[in-house]
Formats: structure tokens, sequence, C-alpha cells
């Protein structure tokens, strides 16, 4: 029987120069030297929607939850003959989304800050854990914003 996916994945480290993840990953937790990075799922077209990149997601991060798993989505934009548009680009960003989502992951978009992809951690313990640390390093940098704020209308 034929595969009818494409499972890219590899451990990183931390510490690399990799992406921008690595890097706020080794800013949360220094302590942690590697993880699972889920590079990409692709799954053959007449073969999408039957559950077939579900499973392929799941068994891979059940077999590695006791480890952060990172998964970065975008779309493959090899499929258009020029640059998608900008409708149909967020359009397919949106459906990635409700894909990993659905399976158990958890967006940490908002602290890395990809514009033309999404950034999620599996939603095990360490991923927990890091989306903890992502809103508490939010809120501190918000309640830095509003002391300013208040300070400079003080003196207004």
């Amino acid at each position: 029987m034929k595969n009818n996916y494409v499972l890219k994945f590899h451990n990183a480290k931390t510490n690399s120069e990799e992406s921008f993840v690595c890097d706020d990953i080794n800013g949360l937790m220094p302590d942690l030297k590697e993880f699972l990075s889920i590079d990409s799922i692709i799954v053959d077209e007449d073969c999408r929607n039957k559950g077939i990149g579900s499973k392929v997601l799941i068994e891979i991060c059940e077999s590695n939850n006791d480890r952060l798993i990172i998964l970065v989505s975008e779309p493959l934009v090899f499929k258009y003959p020029g640059e998608p548009i900008d409708e149909e680009y967020t359009e397919i960003l949106n459906r990635l989304d409700r894909f990993i989502i659905k399976n158990n992951f958890i967006t940490i978009n908002d602290y890395v800050g990809y514009e033309y992809k999404k950034a999620y951690v599996y939603n095990n313990e360490l991923g927990r854990k890091i989306r903890k640390k992502i809103d508490e390093v939010q809120e501190e940098m918000q309640a830095k914003i509003t002391e300013e704020r208040e300070r400079k209308n003080k003196s207004a």
C-alpha cells in the first residue's frame, strides 16, 4: 500500500539560529536544550479530509508526549503558478489553523509574531508550560505599557 502523505520532522536545538521559534523558546525555557520540530505534513490532495493527516500527527505527538513539540504551518505556495493572492493565503492559513488546533495544538503565534505562517506547540505538559510563560511575559509587558502611559498622563 502506498503512503498517502509525507511527514518531515527533526530534533531542533533551542540555541540554534534555525528560526524565530528557537530563539523564543530558548528565551522562555533556557534549560530546555532541544525539542521536536514538525516541519511539514503533506497529504496527497485526493486523500485529504479522510483523517490521514490527523492520524499521522496524533501518532507522532503521542509517541513524543514527553517532549516539547513545535509545529509551524504555512501554505504550500508551489501549488500556485504565481504568488497566491492574500485571500487565498488567508483562507489556507485559517484552514490549517483549524486542523492543527483540532489536533491538540496551542497557538504561540501571538508571541512569535509570524505574519505569513503560524506557530504552535503541542498541548502536553511542556507545551502548556511554554504557553503559560508566554502569557506571563505578555502580562508583564502590558503592565509596563500601562504604567508608562499612566506616568506620561500624570506628567502632562
